[in-house]
């Protein structure tokens, strides 16, 4: 048997072992020939010359080169007839004058094979005699010896044509069930085809939204994924061509700009066009539609293409186009096809009767609109920020300068009164202790008021700029080597607030935080860091009574780096824990101290610390001592960062 791998005839029925039974079974006792020509391979599928099946005339006449081909000519042509003929089969002289019968096979319409028996002499017919004219004929045209044919034909089966209908209405029915059979597969082959292909254009599109919504990837980077996904699906529907136009700005707006190309040259990239007003017509709505292509009166697109090869042009039957909403404007993805074209294994064909595929590819221009709209509006926000930034910055600056002047005016009060209490105290000769310390404690709550509107400031600009907000900054980090003196020069700052407040100690543990050297990261742009543990001292600060102790304490907890902030004051309740990470919000007990504060810089804190990857959290205060008649609170603010593996400085 010859290789039929390739053969859709094989591949629609599968096991040609079980048809040839089966054929066999059909013809019963037949001394004819059979055979299958194939209509894709114009090849026999049993290669029945290599048989004892044929009638010694017809073995004597194959057994010459010349003989079997014009035997193979004869059956060629006989198909060729059948894919034209619509009968069930056709009844036949061959070129030697025996009767054979040719049953075509159909499977959804298409010829793919042709039955062909016989080698036959029909009784009452007169057929003997032509045979026998015939075959001398044949044995002088080839150059056989006398009588190798003419000797064959007493042997030459006669049937009846009882008989032989019979035999065509068995082969027939055969020819039909396979048929039948073939159809369920080729239907089911259809089927598979298209769910496999729909799943791929769904995967395209997928991976299409997801990168193409990446809003780390530039502008450039945007259209060079957006033209592979507009690659990917030219192939998958078997468009020759495929294209994304964008309106043009400035004196280009009533242009078009190819920023992507698919299965065309380099030079299309960047081309403009003016596209006609029929095409602005067909694109009405966001749904889909294929047109006929008009070589005679091509669009702008197509006629570019045109002079670019016009036998690649001529080929485009087809194009289909749908816009692009890209907000207030609207650009077009167009494919180029051609109907005679497979490219898709006939699994995924475009036309107006197959809203599947129609919508796949509405889904996937819409899933390029919404990205690029997304992005677009992204840009927006970020430059909105950015001016919102620069100018919350200057008044932030200003206010900073502002409160810096006035501290620094109570800083000079305050070293003044000191040289004249040290040098000159004859100077307050008529003070009475009571308004010396009134003077002093004013100008001492002028300078905590100078620190407190400074900071303030500061936390102003965070709020309103969120750090969680600016996904699209590119943050400037740092691998702390020595995580303690951080956290002192932090502290530093804290260290005249805390003294003004009459804190008896503002201390860091130096030795906790040594297991962190190395394996904290933090972001360095703007101080944020910084910023960050700054409001929490400054909350302990603020919170604190007189005498007591801050303590900053380092460490590692479930793997992440921690840095907590303890304190001894007024009392944080179970209700207030989460509440006072609210931005305003202040608790009762804060507002009865009187303490200065807004409300947000624990907020502030939480957003940067989140910003790190971590978490900012408090606990319930505990209670103290009772100094005073008043009860002190234990309160705790724990920050857990993620902790980078050991050595991560080294790497």
């Amino acid at each position: 048997m010859i290789e039929t791998t390739q053969s859709r005839f094989v591949e629609l029925i599968g096991d040609v072992e079980a048809f040839r039974l089966m054929l066999e079974g059909a013809l019963g006792r037949w001394e004819g020939a059979y055979d299958v020509l194939l209509a894709d391979t114009h090849e026999y599928l049993y290669n029945a010359i290599e048989s004892e099946r044929f009638c010694g005339f017809c073995s004597a006449l194959r057994a010459y080169p010349e003989g079997d081909a014009l035997c193979r000519e004869h059956d060629t042509e006989m198909a060729r007839r059948a894919r034209t003929n619509q009968s069930a089969h056709m009844l036949y002289k061959c070129h030697a004058g025996l009767t054979d019968v040719a049953v075509p096979i159909r499977v959804g319409g298409e010829l793919v094979a042709t039955v062909f028996f016989g080698q036959v002499l029909v009784g009452d017919t007169g057929d003997h005699d032509v045979v026998m004219r015939r075959a001398a004929d044949l044995e002088e045209k080839l150059g056989m010896p006398k009588g190798t044919l003419t000797s064959q034909v007493d042997h030459i089966r006669t049937v009846s044509r009882a008989e032989l209908d019979d035999k065509s209405a068995r082969v027939k029915q055969l020819a039909d069930w396979v048929s039948h059979l073939g159809a369920e597969r080729l239907d089911y082959q259809k089927r598979m085809r298209t769910e496999h292909h729909q799943l791929k254009a769904s995967e395209i599109i997928r991976v299409a939204s997801e990168q193409l919504n990446d809003s780390t990837i530039s502008w450039d980077q945007f259209w060079a994924r957006t033209e592979r996904a507009v690659d990917k699906m030219r192939v998958l529907i078997g468009a020759m061509a495929g294209m994304v136009l964008v309106p043009g700005r400035g004196a280009r707006r009533d242009k078009h700009i190819a920023v992507v190309i698919s299965g065309l040259p380099a030079e299309f990239q960047g081309r403009m066009y003016e596209l006609d007003p029929l095409t602005v017509d067909e694109m009405q709505g966001l749904k889909g539609a294929v047109v006929h292509a008009d070589p005679e009166r091509p669009g702008a697109v197509h006629r570019s293409i045109m002079e670019w090869d016009s036998s690649f042009a001529q080929r485009v039957d087809k194009v289909f186009k749908i816009k692009l909403s890209l907000g207030e404007q609207h650009g077009v993805l167009a494919y180029f096809m051609n109907e005679d074209d497979d490219v898709a294994g006939g699994g995924f064909k475009i036309d107006n009767g197959s809203r599947i595929e129609m919508t796949m590819l509405e889904q996937f221009a819409a899933a390029i609109g919404l990205a690029f709209n997304n992005r677009r509006l992204a840009d927006r926000r970020k430059d909105a920020l950015n001016t919102q930034r620069v100018w919350l910055e200057k008044v932030s600056h200003q206010l900073t300068q502002a409160f810096g002047t006035v501290r620094g005016h109570a800083s000079n009060i305050q070293e003044f009164v000191h040289e004249l209490q040290e040098f000159y105290p004859e100077s307050f000769g008529r003070w009475t202790p009571g308004d010396l310390k009134w003077f002093v404690d004013r100008v001492d709550d002028v300078m905590y008021s100078a620190n407190n509107g400074a900071r303030l400031a500061a936390n102003l600009l965070r709020s309103a700029i969120s750090p969680k907000s600016q996904s699209n900054v590119d943050w400037e980090y740092a691998i702390i080597g020595d995580v303690a003196a951080l956290m002192i020069e932090i502290a530093r700052d804290f260290q005249g607030p805390a003294q003004l407040r009459k804190i008896g100690r503002l201390n860091v543990d130096t030795d906790s935080f040594a297991p962190l050297n190395g394996r904290l990261k933090i972001i360095t742009t703007d101080n944020l860091f910084k910023h960050a543990i700054g409001n929490l001292i400054d909350n302990a600060v603020k919170y604190s009574f007189p005498g007591t102790e801050i303590r900053v304490v380092g460490g590692i907890n479930a793997e992440m780096a921690m840095v907590e902030v303890h304190n001894e004051g007024i009392e944080l309740t179970s209700r207030d824990v989460e509440r006072i990470f609210e931005y305003g919000f202040r608790s009762d007990g804060a507002t009865a101290r009187h303490a200065p504060g807004t409300g947000i810089g624990l907020y502030v804190a939480r957003e940067i610390v989140e910003t790190h990857g971590g978490t900012l959290t408090a606990n319930p205060s505990r209670r103290g001592r009772t100094t005073g008649g008043m009860r002190h609170w234990h309160t705790t603010f724990t920050v857990l960062l993620p902790l980078l593996p050991q050595n991560a400085a080294d790497h």
